[in-house]
């Protein structure tokens, strides 16, 4: 389970949000010694409270055992203020469809004591930033880090598309990444893998909700993919589509939907994607 934390409802997640800035505090400075400003044990920054949404992944007891956070770049955020240079010929970035990400840990002691799989905490908090981030119109993420954490977080958001120069520190190099987070299909694949399904956020209420036309678009851009996958996977990755997506669809084009989905009955000699669309059918009338 996920949760995003911002302004908007801080007073009722405080004693999660602390219990994510001691765990930073864990992670960033006692463990990879970077030097960060800390207090009572919690690494807290200038960024933290104004603009900045906090996503953390929680166990069922409501223990914290991940956290991401992300912020806006059209307000003051921690690349321009902290590594100006970074940005090399691409500039400052001010953009409200580009989001900077930082400060991403796991606790490995938590989920190894309960012997919970890191890969599931990891899909939690990506499915968690992908919702976000698709309801949000943002297309991009973008965040200075080590070599060692940008390797991790490759494997999560992909390959980036850009990259700024290498800053040398005493011990460590660190540079800006950009990652694009257009493509749900990469977030519904990495849930399957793990059996995750349905909204990562527990929250997910509070978001702005996804309109019934990009649903549409969303599941024709996965026919391809789907194609090539075995049943299992493919149910399982459109279930999830529907799941986050399908519940915000508007009365007004329910039609149009469920035609999209009947037309998928009609192709031929491909009785996965016949399967896949009689589910979406009914998933639709029970969603919309």
């Amino acid at each position: 389970m996920a949760i995003a934390i911002s302004r908007h409802n801080i007073h009722e997640h405080h004693h999660i949000l602390e219990q994510a800035f001691r765990l930073r505090h864990k992670i960033l400075n006692q463990w990879l010694k970077w030097g960060l400003p800390h207090e009572d044990g919690m690494e807290i920054d200038e960024f933290d409270f104004e603009n900045s949404v906090h996503f953390v992944s929680l166990g069922d007891e409501g223990e914290l055992l991940g956290y991401w956070r992300l912020m806006p770049t059209v307000s003051p955020y921690l690349a321009e203020v902290a590594f100006p240079n970074t940005f090399g010929d691409r500039g400052i970035i001010k953009d409200s469809n580009i989001w900077e990400s930082s400060r991403f840990v796991i606790d490995r002691d938590k989920i190894k004591e309960q012997q919970i799989d890191y890969r599931r905490v990891v899909r939690d908090l990506y499915g968690a930033i992908s919702e976000f981030c698709f309801t949000h119109h943002i297309g991009e993420l973008i965040s200075v880090t080590t070599d060692i954490i940008q390797d991790k977080i490759n494997r999560i958001l992909g390959e980036p598309i850009w990259q700024g120069p290498a800053f040398k520190h005493d011990t460590f190099t660190s540079r800006l990444h950009s990652h694009e987070i257009t493509d749900p299909m990469r977030k519904f694949a990495m849930m399957a893998e793990v059996g995750l399904n349905g909204p990562c956020l527990e929250e997910f209420k509070i978001l702005a909700a996804p309109k019934a036309k990009d649903l549409i678009n969303t599941l024709t851009s996965c026919e391809k993919v789907l194609r090539k996958s075995d049943e299992p996977l493919a149910a399982n990755l459109i279930g999830a589509a529907l799941v986050n997506l399908g519940k915000a669809t508007e009365e007004n084009n329910k039609t149009d939907i469920i035609k999209k989905f009947t037309d998928m009955h009609h192709v031929e000699e491909d009785k996965t994607l016949q399967k896949i669309a009689r589910m979406l059918v009914e998933e639709t009338y029970q969603y919309s």
